[in-house]
Protein backbone atom coordinates (compact mmCIF):
# COMPACT_ATOMS: atom_id res chain seq x y z
CA UNK A 1 0.00 0.00 0.00
CA UNK A 2 1.68 3.19 -0.63
CA UNK A 3 0.29 6.98 -0.34
CA UNK A 4 0.98 10.03 -1.75
CA UNK A 5 1.20 12.33 1.00
CA UNK A 6 0.53 15.30 -1.53
CA UNK A 7 -2.32 13.81 -3.16
CA UNK A 8 -4.25 14.04 0.16
CA UNK A 9 -6.89 16.81 0.37
CA UNK A 10 -5.28 18.38 4.42
CA UNK A 11 -7.81 20.21 6.48
CA UNK A 12 -5.90 20.55 9.62
CA UNK A 13 -2.11 20.48 8.91
CA UNK A 14 1.28 21.15 11.40
CA UNK A 15 4.77 22.53 10.02
CA UNK A 16 6.02 19.42 9.80
CA UNK A 17 3.75 18.21 7.07
CA UNK A 18 5.31 20.34 4.47
CA UNK A 19 8.61 19.36 5.36
CA UNK A 20 7.80 15.39 4.43
CA UNK A 21 5.72 16.37 1.22
CA UNK A 22 8.69 18.44 -0.28
CA UNK A 23 11.13 15.28 0.90
CA UNK A 24 9.25 12.42 -0.50
CA UNK A 25 12.48 11.52 -1.91
CA UNK A 26 13.77 10.66 1.75
CA UNK A 27 10.46 9.07 3.04
CA UNK A 28 9.99 5.18 3.31
CA UNK A 29 6.62 3.76 3.94
CA UNK A 30 6.12 0.55 5.70
CA UNK A 31 2.39 -1.10 6.14
CA UNK A 32 1.75 -2.06 9.54
CA UNK A 33 -0.85 -4.34 10.80
CA UNK A 34 -4.60 -2.64 9.71
CA UNK A 35 -7.10 -2.59 12.68
CA UNK A 36 -10.57 -2.33 12.16
CA UNK A 37 -10.80 1.11 11.63
CA UNK A 38 -8.26 2.18 9.39
CA UNK A 39 -5.18 0.69 6.98
CA UNK A 40 -1.98 1.82 8.57
CA UNK A 41 1.52 2.83 6.74
CA UNK A 42 4.58 3.69 8.70
CA UNK A 43 6.44 6.95 7.07
CA UNK A 44 10.18 6.93 8.16
CA UNK A 45 12.34 10.09 7.35
CA UNK A 46 16.17 9.60 8.91
CA UNK A 47 14.75 9.40 12.78
CA UNK A 48 11.63 10.76 12.68
CA UNK A 49 8.37 8.14 12.37
CA UNK A 50 5.49 8.78 11.45
CA UNK A 51 1.43 6.94 11.26
CA UNK A 52 -0.85 7.54 8.60
CA UNK A 53 -4.57 5.74 9.34
CA UNK A 54 -6.62 5.63 6.27
CA UNK A 55 -9.84 5.31 7.61
CA UNK A 56 -11.18 2.95 4.72
CA UNK A 57 -12.99 0.49 6.74
CA UNK A 58 -16.81 0.60 8.31
CA UNK A 59 -16.10 2.72 10.95
CA UNK A 60 -16.13 6.16 9.84
CA UNK A 61 -15.17 8.51 12.78
CA UNK A 62 -14.67 12.28 12.62
CA UNK A 63 -11.68 12.77 11.97
CA UNK A 64 -11.19 16.69 12.14
CA UNK A 65 -12.59 16.23 15.82
CA UNK A 66 -10.02 13.41 16.28
CA UNK A 67 -7.49 15.79 15.27
CA UNK A 68 -8.37 18.15 17.25
CA UNK A 69 -8.85 16.52 20.44
CA UNK A 70 -5.38 14.78 20.08
CA UNK A 71 -4.05 18.22 19.64
CA UNK A 72 -5.84 19.42 22.60
CA UNK A 73 -4.64 16.86 24.98
CA UNK A 74 -1.36 17.17 23.60
CA UNK A 75 -1.17 20.92 25.20
CA UNK A 76 -2.44 19.71 28.01
CA UNK A 77 0.67 17.35 28.39
CA UNK A 78 -1.37 13.93 28.30
CA UNK A 79 0.94 11.19 26.44
CA UNK A 80 -1.14 10.78 23.55
CA UNK A 81 -0.02 10.21 19.46
CA UNK A 82 0.99 13.71 18.89
CA UNK A 83 -1.23 14.90 15.22
CA UNK A 84 0.47 16.07 12.48
CA UNK A 85 -2.48 16.75 9.62
CA UNK A 86 -5.55 15.17 8.86
CA UNK A 87 -7.49 15.08 5.72
CA UNK A 88 -9.67 13.29 3.03
CA UNK A 89 -7.77 10.72 -0.06
CA UNK A 90 -9.22 11.31 -3.48
CA UNK A 91 -11.57 9.02 -2.76
CA UNK A 92 -12.91 10.12 0.36
CA UNK A 93 -11.21 8.26 3.06
CA UNK A 94 -10.39 10.19 6.29
CA UNK A 95 -6.67 10.00 6.77
CA UNK A 96 -5.18 11.11 10.03
CA UNK A 97 -1.04 11.50 10.38
CA UNK A 98 0.51 11.12 13.53
CA UNK A 99 3.94 10.74 15.34
CA UNK A 100 4.80 7.47 15.94
CA UNK A 101 5.83 6.37 20.06
CA UNK A 102 6.20 3.55 21.54
CA UNK A 103 4.95 -0.23 20.22
CA UNK A 104 1.29 -1.22 20.52
CA UNK A 105 -0.47 -2.48 23.61
CA UNK A 106 -0.35 -6.23 23.39
CA UNK A 107 -1.21 -7.15 26.64
CA UNK A 108 -3.73 -5.03 29.16
CA UNK A 109 -3.54 -5.27 33.05
CA UNK A 110 -5.97 -3.24 35.51
CA UNK A 111 -2.05 -1.57 36.40
CA UNK A 112 -2.15 -0.17 32.73
CA UNK A 113 -5.41 1.46 33.57
CA UNK A 114 -4.87 3.35 36.51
Amino acid sequence: MTHSLAGIEWHETNPILDNLITSCAELTLNPLSPGLEADVVKITQGEEHFVLKVRNKRSKPDILRQYRLLEALHLQRVQVSVPIACGRTWTGDSVLLTRYHGAALTKVSPNILR
